[in-house]
């Protein structure tokens, strides 16, 4: 009886054992199934966004070099754009001071030719007695012209300030375009200027924009302007 019952037993836990053995090769092959279902379209939907992330990157990319371009695009224009214009004013400064220097030098002439003129008749006024109304008229004519020399003298002095006034602004305006120059192209610039105008300009500009400047210009010019600076500084 007791033998009987232990039989039964053995074979009613190897059923157990078979059907637990069969329901997890059932669990096992449908599990693989469904990961040979999903996992390439996993796969496929990361390589997707992988390729996508990478296109946003390549974009991103693409636009921020053409934005730098056009910024430095933008800059060298700028620069080229000042230079000329300072090229334009330092041309005009240079007829202005040639034209005032001519002006000058033929106020002297004239009145070198009126001062020889004026000693020549006062030396024979004594030797011409009988020529005296001859040499009122003469005088009283060259009276007349100094007059006119005078005035028009006068004049020329009002339009020279006038000049130098229109020069003082040109310097000024000069030295904003200057301001907004790179040091080293400046200091090219300003290498070629009239001494004069080159220490006009740089009292135009504060202490520090003009050392830079200076820096990059040739030691024995850049030492000159600096002199000559400081001699109207001693001045004042």
């Amino acid at each position: 009886m007791i033998s009987t019952q232990s039989i039964r037993l053995k074979k009613f836990l190897i059923s157990l054992l078979l059907a637990k053995v069969i329901i997890t090769l059932f669990f096992l092959l449908n599990t693989v199934k469904i990961l040979d279902f999903f996992l390439p379209q996993q796969i496929a939907i990361a390589s997707a966004k992988k390729e996508e992330k990478k296109e946003e990157k390549k974009e991103d990319k693409e636009e921020k070099k053409d934005k730098e371009k056009e910024s430095e695009e933008k800059k060298k224009e700028e620069e080229k754009k000042a230079a000329e214009e300072a090229r334009t004013i330092m041309n005009d400064l240079e007829d202005k001071r040639k034209k005032i220097e001519e002006e000058e030098s033929s106020i002297k002439e004239k009145r070198t030719q009126l001062e020889s003129l004026k000693q020549e008749i006062e030396q024979n006024v004594s030797k011409l007695n009988e020529l005296n109304k001859q040499i009122e008229n003469n005088l009283s004519a060259i009276e007349k012209k100094q007059a006119e020399e005078k005035k028009e003298t006068e004049k020329q002095i009002q339009d020279d300030k006038e000049a130098e006034i229109k020069a003082e602004t040109n310097i000024k305006k000069l030295a904003k375009i200057y301001k907004n120059m790179k040091p080293k192209v400046a200091a090219s610039f300003l290498e070629k200027l009239d001494l004069e105008v080159a220490k006009k300009l740089m009292e135009n500009l504060k202490g520090q924009e003009a050392a830079q400047i200076l820096s990059y210009v040739e030691k024995e010019k850049a030492a000159l302007i600096t002199e000559k600076v400081a001699q109207k500084k001693q001045k004042k």
